[in-house]
């Protein structure tokens, strides 16, 4: 029997099952678009539990009661706010998110941003438009974006990964696209939204038509580095390849 004696990444050899363990050890977020993690009233979504524990999602502020539930995952309706946040209690000087979405028009506009606790740096915003996917610093002229043309309505998985001065972006299976930018919003604690820029209202055009069937928020790890591409392999793997909405 032939034996190879290397330490592998967290996750490297995950199981389906074990992904919300190992996050949970990893003390990251995961949001996922299950009946079992979401609470609604009316067929409206109130909460949004993350599935290892660390903490619970709301509805934006402008958002009154717009987001629901779908088939797929959670609706997002173009011009409407049907945005969340979500805490982020973590502290950590590089961070790595991932969402994964379907955008049937190709026009998600903003899928996530990220502020800082006192809300007083610009914040990060990731955005898609057409075929631009882009991360950015809020009023700043930095960021990282790439191209790519995809099937409307098709599940993309979006990877980023901040830190002080390096911002890195990666949808599917993808190599990175990596710009070295100082970043004056790259540690957490502070707050994460889905589907909005923030709480406040008066954003509409920043709002765009998309399904999210995941969301997972990952503190002290550079996803994107080469280091860590199995964990960002089994990740990947892990989630679910058909509709989130029902309970498992």
């Amino acid at each position: 029997m032939l034996t190879i004696e290397i330490d592998l990444p967290p996750g490297a050899l995950l199981p389906t099952d074990d992904l919300a363990q190992s996050l949970s050890e990893q003390e990251a977020i995961w949001l996922s678009a299950a009946r079992d993690w979401i609470v609604q009233q009316d067929k409206s979504i109130t909460a949004w539990s993350s599935r290892t524990d660390t903490g619970m999602a709301y509805p934006a502020t402008p958002n009154k009661g717009n987001g629901s539930l779908g088939p797929d995952g959670v609706v997002f309706k173009a011009n409407v706010n049907c945005g969340y946040m979500i805490d982020i209690e973590a502290n950590c000087d590089v961070y790595s998110a991932l969402i994964r979405y379907k955008s049937p028009a190709k026009d998600g506009r903003t899928l996530l941003s990220i502020h800082a606790k006192d809300n007083a740096a610009p914040y990060l915003f990731l955005n898609e438009r057409s075929e631009l996917i882009e991360l950015k610093q809020d009023k700043a002229p930095q960021g990282v974006s790439l191209y790519f043309e995809p099937e409307a309505g098709e599940w993309n998985q979006i990877v980023i990964s901040v830190s002080k001065d390096v911002l890195s972006l990666a949808i599917n299976d993808e190599d990175a696209v990596v710009t070295e930018t100082p970043s004056h919003n790259y540690a957490p604690p502070g707050q994460m939204f889905i589907g909005c820029r923030s709480n406040r209202g008066g954003l509409q055009k920043t709002l765009g038509a998309l399904v999210v069937s995941d969301v997972i928020f990952l503190p002290g790890v550079d996803l994107l580095s080469e280091d860590q591409r199995p964990q960002r392999n089994a990740i990947q793997a892990a989630l679910p390849a058909k509709s989130t909405g029902v309970t498992k």
